[in-house]
């Protein structure tokens, strides 16, 4: 994760490597620097934060963004683009989306070890839930106007 991190923060035209402690960082060491600092400092205050939890943490809420972004453009587009839906194609959108969702989440988080992804899936899940609840009130009020109209 952390290898995969460098490589992506020192890619062309991201940020040009500086000298640390007469150290240049470049990929190649940048773990090896980042965990000198970390064991130099580890003690230093008893609340520091783990870093490889601190990347981790970054780069989950980075997918979870992502992911929640994704599934609200197809809510989005999906009622833009059919103002009512009825009750069986709104549960085949949501199934949709919560397999999809979840597709996209478990490929942006792939590089974690299987304890983290363990931890987090629940989460991720309980999210997309919540983000079709809110949808869902939308999706029955057009439902019910549809009827009323008819």
């Amino acid at each position: 994760l952390l290898n995969s991190f460098a490589n992506k923060l020192f890619a062309p035209g991201r940020i040009t490597p500086k000298v640390v402690l007469d150290h240049t960082l470049k990929p190649g060491n940048f773990a090896e620097l980042v965990t000198t600092f970390v064991e130099a400092f580890r003690g230093a205050k008893l609340e520091a934060v783990n870093i490889r939890t601190a990347f981790v943490s970054v780069e989950i809420i980075k997918v979870e963004e992502s992911v929640e972004k994704s599934a609200k453009q197809i809510l989005e587009d999906t009622i833009k683009r059919k103002k009512v839906l009825s009750p069986a194609e709104w549960e085949k959108l949501q199934e949709k989306i919560r397999a999809q969702s979840m597709k996209d989440f478990e490929g942006g988080v792939a590089t974690l070890n299987p304890d983290d992804m363990g931890k987090i899936r629940g989460k991720m899940e309980s999210s997309i839930s919540q983000l079709l609840r809110t949808y869902d009130a939308r999706i029955r009020n057009a439902q019910g106007n549809a009827k009323m109209k008819a």
